[in-house]
């Protein structure tokens, strides 16, 4: 993982990478696991993220990614943007997920 940026009330968490080489699904629960320890450290939780961004190499695995994701938002999940990496690959010439970018918002409004 590239790393965060935190302020007061924002925090933006970019360049997620899984590390295994295993399905989607897990790749997916991996990134939000990392992701999670990340909010946790910056003094957020899951509660207060409004947007995110998937990279997928190949978009029939959306389903796969899709339920890792549902396991975290279970309900009222934020805003996500979910596309193809251009090239078909991931980051680095990986075939796996890649994590945008999570922006949160403090629960300080």
């Amino acid at each position: 993982m590239r790393g965060a940026c935190v302020w007061p009330t924002l925090a933006g968490i970019t360049g997620n990478i899984p590390t295994n080489k295993d399905d989607v699904k897990a790749q997916t629960a991996e990134l939000l696991a990392r992701v999670g320890r990340t909010l946790k450290a910056a003094g957020f939780d899951w509660s207060n993220v409004v947007d995110g961004v998937v990279f997928l190499p190949d978009m029939t695995t959306f389903q796969e990614m899709n339920a890792a994701y549902r396991q975290v938002f279970t309900k009222d999940s934020p805003a996500r943007a979910t596309r193809r990496r251009p090239d078909g690959r991931g980051r680095g010439g990986g075939d796996h997920v890649h994590g945008g970018e999570v922006v949160t918002q403090s629960r300080l409004r």
